[in-house]
């Protein structure tokens, strides 16, 4: 079984063990915890000569929420995809050409409602950092790219569900805007690789499922 494999089975048996819980009468908690996956799509940046994308595919990471009052919370999180970069060169056509990890580091803050129902919607905003991890190549002929760590900030909203005072499950979704230098190189090594911006951002969206524990 692989470790996305893995992480869905678990995340359904805790939501499950979550679902059978007892109703929740009171909030008393200061931390929550959420594990989760999700999937993500990927976004698409112009270049000089084409355009690069990312490919969809599942996500997971981990949210650490600090209750502050009775409708705000601070938030960070951790947030990972692994898929590959896709290069869509003018007159060669499109096609993979590296491995790629996308991780958010993410700092800010959470505005909830109704923080003591049993449903709780919520929303977010949060800054701070993409790092870009360039893996195995793909294509012999891919320019030559490194890995880099670009400012970004992600706007998300959601809901929680806690049939129970300490077990919850997590639903949300995420719009994600990662911020590119204009006319820079993307992703770009010693040797150079000729793709140039011509963009400042590059968008991405998730959805995500996972289980909150409150402490």
């Amino acid at each position: 079984m692989t470790m996305r494999n893995r992480c869905v089975a678990l995340t359904a048996a805790l939501v499950a063990i979550a679902g059978s819980a007892l109703p929740a009468t009171a909030q008393s908690h200061k931390v929550e915890l959420t594990p989760f996956v999700g999937y993500m799509f990927g976004g698409e940046v112009n270049v000089w000569n084409g355009s690069m994308s990312i490919s969809d595919d599942m996500n997971y990471g981990v949210v650490l929420d600090f209750v502050l009052n009775r409708n705000t919370e601070l938030e960070a999180s951790y947030t990972r995809m692994d898929t590959e970069l896709v290069y869509d060169e003018w007159r060669v056509g499109k096609r993979p050409i590296y491995s790629t990890s996308v991780n958010f580091w993410q700092f800010g803050g959470q505005y909830r409602f109704n923080p003591t129902a049993t449903v709780r919607p919520f929303f977010s905003g949060t800054l701070g950092f993409t790092y870009y991890g360039v893996g195995d190549r793909l294509d012999d002929d891919a320019p030559q790219l490194s890995s880099e760590t670009f400012f970004s900030m992600v706007f998300g909203g959601g809901v929680k569900i806690f049939p129970s005072q300490r077990i919850g499950i997590r639903l949300a979704g995420h719009l994600y805007s990662t911020i590119l230098s204009s006319g820079s190189g993307f992703w770009c090594g010693t040797g150079g690789c000729g793709v140039g911006l011509s963009g400042w951002g590059f968008w991405q969206g998730d959805v995500q499922a996972g289980l909150t524990i409150a402490m």
